[in-house]
């Protein structure tokens, strides 16, 4: 296997090769909580060693004072297939769409308690995970084992409070995604983007053809529902996440920016008469936004009556 992907919340990773396969380009969306079915954290990840007579496993082991590493996300862990014949899980592909985390149990059958330390740790992975891979935070996609496949697990596992709390995990915010509305003509990228042929591969993790990195300036052709053309004829997302809009709109209430690399100021709101430069980090109060009809964006004049640049990464938001 290649280096496995864990959260940064792991305080451990299991050194024995689990069970695992690939995830076949199959998109995670879903969060999927287990209960060991055993007080004894090591007995239950023993089950899930490669080659043992159980055929399962998960990615994460959680106990009141661990989150163990077990199964790197980027593979399909053997937690929610169900056992065959007449148990047809309720969702398709269920292992490799989804992350599987296994909790630690504080008591035995037939109650099958979990500590609520156990819960809280839980409901910060899976608060990590939800921002990671921008999966929203509800019960739609957070899932117990049994609304899966044919189980009594999650055991005594609330689900339900695992997501109250998650959603209140310190420092971690989670929000549905939210797309574009309008169409801004230049866009950045605020992190690894794919592009692709047509506007219904997006997202689905296939046939990518380019992958922008982190401050890509784009420029759009149209806004295609949850996507942007753009004029190379390449599609991406238009989720907020991934793009924001390169310049500054004319109904932006910005009162300080600062320089991020070196900026200039102008005579002209096209930005072709020169007047000074000034360093990085050199900061600029704003009088108001301005059109520069000739080039289709936005400017900013200054309280002096010059003109610099509203890019967005040109001119950093302060106030």
């Amino acid at each position: 296997m290649a280096r496995e992907v864990f959260s940064k919340l792991i305080t451990s990773v299991n050194p024995k090769v689990m069970n695992a396969s690939s995830r076949n380009g199959i998109k995670i969306d879903r969060i999927i909580l287990h209960h060991n079915a055993s007080t004894n954290k090591n007995v239950a990840m023993n089950t899930w060693v490669q080659g043992g007579p159980a055929g399962t496993s998960a990615h994460y082991e959680v106990t009141p004072t661990e989150i163990i590493g077990c199964v790197g996300e980027q593979y399909a862990a053997w937690h929610a297939g169900g056992t065959g014949g007449s148990d047809v899980p309720r969702i398709s592909n269920p292992n490799q769409r989804s992350i599987g985390i296994e909790n630690l149990n504080s008591s035995g059958a037939p109650y099958w308690k979990v500590d609520p330390r156990t819960m809280r740790n839980c409901a910060r992975l899976v608060a990590d995970i939800c921002k990671r891979y921008n999966i929203p935070l509800d019960r739609k996609h957070v899932l117990g084992h049994k609304e899966v496949t044919a189980t009594a697990c999650p055991g005594g596992l609330n689900v339900d409070e695992v997501v109250r709390l998650a959603k209140g995990a310190k420092g971690v915010m989670i929000t549905k995604p939210t797309y574009f509305k309008w169409r801004p003509v230049w866009i950045y990228t605020k992190k690894n983007v794919k592009a692709y042929r047509t506007a219904k591969e997006v997202g689905s993790g296939k046939n990518a053809v380019e992958t922008y990195g982190k401050h890509s300036k784009l420029k759009t052709k149209r806004l295609d529902g949850k996507r942007f053309e753009l004029t190379n004829g390449l599609y991406i997302t238009a989720n907020k996440a991934y793009v924001n809009n390169l310049y500054y709109t004319l109904r932006s209430k910005v009162k300080i920016v600062e320089s991020v690399k070196g900026s200039a100021t102008y005579k002209d709101v096209s930005l072709t008469k020169k007047v000074e430069s000034f360093k990085k980090g050199t900061q600029f109060s704003v009088y108001k936004m301005v059109k520069d009809e000739k080039h289709n964006v936005t400017r900013i004049k200054l309280k002096n009556g010059r003109y610099i640049s509203a890019n967005k990464l040109i001119n950093k938001f302060v106030e």
